[in-house]
């Protein structure tokens, strides 16, 4: 009789150590899966930022480069309101890869060249898969005074081909890196279900 009940005894204390372990596992499995979708969410959310900053950075140095310097070559051409001089030198200007269009105002935003007046930014936007850049100079007199404006047009395609390279040598690292840890992962698993049992008699104990 008295090992009857010892054995229900043993038997109820092994039940309840296995509902025990068991209740644990599956709040472990709980968090970890919370866990993951929300790193997965804030990863989304991160990597959308990061695009459009990416984006951003990599455009607006070479704009606010080329837009300063045409700036300058074109100030002595506007001082003496030279039209025919102006156009040619926007023609050079568009030569460059990365430049779509150049456009030239007067010190009140009137267009003065080049002739006839180039598409907008918007129209521009529409012909292409990537929407250009637009970048805005003022053209400042001798005396630094504002005697007009230069609107420069980047193509962000040209811009982005030497940094997108680079990018893609990136993900190729981060893919590699990511099959190291499943396989990684495939092992600790591995070595997890090979101590399990050692686990249940912990928690058994």
């Amino acid at each position: 009789m008295l090992n009857h009940l010892e054995s229900e005894r043993i038997a109820h204390k092994h039940s309840v150590s296995h509902s025990a372990y068991t209740a644990f596992k599956r709040l472990i499995h709980t968090i970890i899966m919370a866990t993951a979708v929300a790193l997965a969410v804030g990863l989304f959310l991160m990597y959308q930022q990061y695009q459009t900053h990416w984006v951003d950075v990599q455009t607006a140095q070479p704009g606010t480069s080329i837009s300063n310097q045409y700036s300058k070559i074109l100030q002595p051409a506007l001082v003496a309101q030279d039209t025919v001089q102006l156009a040619r030198l926007i023609t050079i200007a568009l030569e460059e890869p990365a430049v779509i269009s150049l456009s030239v105002f007067n010190a009140q935003g009137v267009y003065i060249a080049p002739l006839p007046r180039v598409d907008s930014v918007v129209a521009l936007a529409r012909e292409r898969d990537v929407a250009p850049s637009s970048h805005v100079e003022k053209i400042l007199d001798d005396n630094g005074k504002v005697i007009g404006y230069l609107n420069v047009n980047i193509d962000t395609e040209v811009v982005l081909s030497s940094p997108l390279t680079l990018r893609q040598q990136l993900w190729l690292i981060i893919s590699a890196v990511i099959v190291l840890a499943l396989i990684v992962g495939v092992y600790i698993t591995r070595g997890f279900y090979k101590f399990r049992p050692w686990i249940i008699r912990v928690f058994q104990s």
